[in-house]
């Protein structure tokens, strides 16, 4: 079996599969590949980058309540065929003006927290002592007031 296999599950496994001379299946090769969860196949390269993208539908959820639609996209890199280490947040009222801010993801302890307006480079620690999120919630605050 090849892949990822180090990072903790849930896994999206391939096998391929060949036919003995008695008509039996038996299993040639395998590859596992780290996702987000039984239900979101999105491919994932750690821990953390999952813990972001399981918190992230939650932000979606709170927004709506308030009238604001948010879209969450992971740009994928067709040379290296591997999804970006960021995420694109794109968000508004509906009908007004779209925002969007740009979250990179490092598994660094404790990466710098800001890489220029709109973007946050988030590490492990950040997302644990609440920094990501307050900047998170400044940001969208500033933009839906025109600041």
């Amino acid at each position: 079996m090849t892949g990822q296999i180090a990072t903790q599950g849930p896994h999206l496994a391939l096998i391929a599969c060949k036919t003995e001379p008695t008509g039996q299946a038996v299993a040639s090769r395998g590859f596992s590949q780290p996702v987000v969860s039984a239900r979101c196949f999105m491919p994932v390269d750690s821990s953390f980058e999952r813990d972001v993208l399981l918190l992230l539908p939650q932000l979606q959820v709170a927004l709506d309540v308030h009238g604001i639609d948010c879209a969450i996209t992971r740009p994928f890199d067709e040379m290296s065929q591997t999804f970006a280490p960021s995420l694109q947040l794109a968000f508004g009222i509906e009908g007004g003006t779209q925002h969007e801010l740009v979250i990179g993801m490092s598994d660094t302890p404790h990466a710098a927290r800001s890489a220029g307006a709109g973007r946050f480079i988030l590490s492990p620690s950040q997302l644990s002592d609440g920094s990501f999120l307050d900047w998170l919630e400044t940001q969208i605050k500033a933009r839906l007031q025109g600041l």
